[in-house]
């Protein structure tokens, strides 16, 4: 997950902006977890995932075309260009 771009905002400015509580997929995720994050934007969990890792993985990958900023890079979600 990325809180911000060094190639377009300063460090020290990306630092003094994060705010985890607000941040979409941050926050849920730091409050209840993987369910947190499903809940919040209306996912459907599958049945059967390795761990709790795992989980969350498919739900970051679900929420790529909308945050597609945040859920960056794309060779971590295994899009190869």
């Amino acid at each position: 997950m990325c809180i911000g771009n060094l190639f377009e905002t300063p460090l020290s400015q990306i630092m003094e902006d994060y705010d985890r509580k607000s941040h979409p997929i941050i926050g849920p995720l730091a409050e209840g977890g993987p369910v947190a994050l499903a809940e919040k934007y209306g996912l459907s969990p599958g049945t059967e995932y390795a761990d709790e890792c795992h989980f969350c993985y498919e739900l970051r990958r679900k929420l790529r075309e909308k945050f597609p900023k945040m859920l960056c890079p794309d060779q971590m979600y295994g899009v190869i260009e």
